[in-house]
């Protein structure tokens, strides 16, 4: 099987933080697959590309998807992250913007949101994967699916 690959530069990323410890929270089981996203053009030159992740959202996990924003001033931002603990459990921090501070900032609005699908994945050994919703958090229109970035491989058939 020959897979291809066609993708530009890296995207633009804002300055990066860590989460503080007290950022982590529990969660029950581990996330779903990460979704494949379209990512829209760059709609400002000022603008950073954050990428989609999951979230815990009281009893599921929902997909957050990727967007293009304008960085708040003087703020960096703290990726998803996760850890687990000796016990066992699984903690994990959602995307967050802070000040320098470190102090949390309200997420700005999105320019332009990634389009990705819902729905069913099968994992390599053929087995249905349930990837749960996906979430626009900000009232923004879909963005028209871009080819910026393609991997070509073969499709799967469905038999009937």
């Amino acid at each position: 099987m020959i897979v291809l690959s066609a993708c530009r530069a890296p995207l633009p990323e804002p300055e990066l933080a860590k989460h503080p410890p007290n950022a982590f929270q529990p969660v029950p089981y581990p996330p779903p697959p990460a979704r494949p996203e379209f990512v829209p053009e760059q709609p400002d030159p000022a603008a950073v590309w954050i990428d989609g992740e999951w979230f815990w959202r009281e009893v599921r996990w929902v997909w957050l998807y990727g967007r293009w924003v304008k960085p708040p001033k003087d703020a960096a931002f703290a990726r998803w992250d996760w850890k687990r603990t000796r016990d066992g459990r699984l903690w994990i921090a959602p995307g967050k913007w802070q000040d320098e501070h470190g102090r949390p900032l309200a997420h700005p609005n999105a320019l332009r949101i990634a389009n990705a699908t819902e729905g069913d994945r099968v994992d390599d050994e053929g087995r249905l994967v349930d990837v749960g919703a996906n979430d626009r958090a900000r009232k923004v229109k879909p963005p028209p699916r871009t080819t910026d970035c393609v991997i070509k491989r073969p499709l799967a058939t469905k038999t009937q």
